[in-house]
This record gives C-alpha cells, sequence and structure tokens, in this order.
C-alpha cells in the first residue's frame, strides 16, 4: 500500500525517487504549520474578538447564553437548582410561573364549605337544574362563614407571594423583606440540604438572598460570588438563628416534642421547615445565564 501511495505521487509529480523524501518532507512541515496557524486564528478569535458556538452556529462578539429549566418546590428548605455559578459578574436572569398555597388548611376548608354554601341558597325551580335530586339532603344546613374553624382568606399566590404576617409569628420569615410566599434565591457556597435549617445555611455561608422577580432581561442580576444556585420561598421559620426573639423562643418550645414518644413526636432537625408542611404548589423558572 504504501509503495503505491509512493508510486502515485512520483507518477503525478513528476518526482525522480531521490526527490520523493524531501516532497514528503515539506508536505508533512506545511500541514503542520496549516494547523498551528488554524488554532492560533482560533484561539485570538476566541480571546479577541468573543468567537462564541451556541447551538451549532458560530457568532463573534455576542453573548453567551444558557437557559435552564428549575422546579421549585413550596415544602423544602432551600433547593439546589444544579446550576454552579463558577465566577463572579456572571447575569442572571429570571421567568416564574405557577402558583403556591401557603396554608393548605384555608383551601381544603373552602372546598368544604363551598357544596353545603351552594345546596343551602337554591330555590326549589333551581334545584330542578339538578338530574339527582337526592344529593341535596346530604347538604341540609349552611355552614356559618363566621365560625372561627371556617378561615380561608388565603389562596393560591404566584411567585410575587402575598404580603401576609402570622398572626402568632409575626415577622418570623426567612426573609422579611418580601411578602410571605414570594420565591427567593442565593448563590451559596457550601454544601446544604433542602431539610436543613434554611436560617442555619445563610448564617454559615454569610450569602444575598433575592427576590427572582425582580430580575429578568432587562435588570439581570450580577452574581457577586461563586457556588451554587439555590431557590426557596418565603415562609416563616422557627430557627435559633433567626433575628426575631419570637421565633428563637418558639424554637425552644418546641424542641420539647423531640421525645420517645412515636405517636407524638417532633424531631429538632424538622422544626425550622415546620410550616412548609401544610404548603402545597410549586414555581417553574427559566434560568438564564448570560457572560
Amino acid at each position: 500500500m504504501v509503495k503505491e501511495i509512493l508510486g502515485f505521487f512520483v507518477k503525478v509529480g513528476g518526482l525522480t525517487p531521490k526527490q520523493l523524501p524531501k516532497f514528503l518532507f515539506n508536505l508533512i512541515v506545511f500541514v503542520v504549520t496549516a494547523v498551528i496557524i488554524i488554532f492560533v486564528v482560533l484561539y485570538l478569535a476566541i480571546r479577541l474578538l468573543g468567537l462564541t458556538i451556541q447551538d451549532g452556529k458560530w457568532s463573534i462578539g455576542n453573548k453567551v447564553e444558557k437557559k435552564t429549566p428549575v422546579i421549585v418546590s413550596s415544602t423544602t428548605g432551600w433547593q439546589d437548582s444544579g446550576i454552579e455559578i463558577k465566577t463572579a459578574g456572571a447575569k442572571l436572569s429570571f421567568k416564574a410561573r405557577g402558583r403556591v398555597c401557603m396554608a393548605a388548611g384555608h383551601l381544603e376548608t373552602l372546598t368544604g364549605i363551598i357544596k353545603p354554601f351552594v345546596a343551602t341558597r337554591l330555590n326549589p325551580e333551581e334545584k330542578k337544574i339538578w338530574a339527582d335530586q337526592k344529593v341535596f339532603d346530604r347538604y341540609t344546613t349552611a355552614p356559618d362563614f363566621t365560625a372561627d374553624n371556617n378561615v380561608f382568606y388565603r389562596n393560591f399566590i404566584g411567585p410575587e407571594g402575598e404580603p401576609h404576617e402570622s398572626d402568632l409569628f409575626p415577622y418570623c420569615k426567612l426573609d422579611n423583606r418580601f411578602n410571605a410566599g414570594q420565591l427567593l434565591g442565593a448563590i451559596i457556597p457550601n454544601e446544604f440540604s433542602d431539610q436543613d435549617d434554611p436560617m442555619q445555611i445563610l448564617a454559615n455561608s454569610n450569602v444575598e438572598v433575592f427576590s427572582v422577580i425582580n430580575y429578568n432581561e432587562g435588570n439581570p442580576y450580577l452574581t457577586k460570588t461563586t457556588g451554587k444556585l439555590a431557590f426557596i420561598v418565603n415562609e416563616v421559620v422557627l430557627s435559633p438563628y433567626s433575628d426575631s426573639e419570637i421565633s428563637k423562643k418558639s424554637y425552644e418550645v418546641l424542641r420539647q416534642l423531640d421525645s420517645t414518644d412515636t405517636r407524638h413526636k417532633l424531631q429538632t432537625k424538622y422544626i425550622p421547615l415546620v410550616f412548609f408542611s401544610d404548603n402545597i404548589g410549586v414555581f417553574r423558572v427559566i434560568v438564564n445565564e448570560s457572560n
């Protein structure tokens, strides 16, 4: 095979057998030089002109963007988005959708009242709309909306949250600058779990908490540190790391429930997230990273 290739060069190039080694040497030098020049040009284009490849397309001077979808639960603490912020100065923008309720008991009360409320406010003629008249036998007593146990003023909300304070635990939210249920973000440098005390994570990391809805493509969030991008829904947190004396005292009281009684037991490590337990719903966030 090698002899055939060499014979081809001799025949086509008009080379003598003595000239062939020199020709092959020059050819190799040419190819190696060309490859080096190509790599040098690409390097300079990347470093000086901002040459990038995105979605299989070459571009010069355009910013590099990466969009990542993230699901944020309303029932757990700080949640790792899976996005690692490797350099300070990166730009993050967000599109958040979805709805959550921060008191599922209110919704249960509401749905339990709706049927008897409607059934007891229909006259005989209006009831004829229903094919099964016996269904009204189940609902003969009108609900008392003024009863203390019939409370349902908290409904589903979006990522902007709602201006609500707990009656017994006022200003005990994770971050009292923001609404209850508001979608919050932070870049956390240390390892953490969504079952950890959210306030302890902040105390150990000394990170900045921000409202996700405040930062969009026209007003991106400029990262100030490196770490994992995390999200959480703003909720009451009972923690010894809280600035609220009510939160600290309530945490100490609830620690009494951490006992050997298997039927009435609240483990101490779960106390900070106890108010997350009756939340329902998720937010869907599109995170846009750019240089």
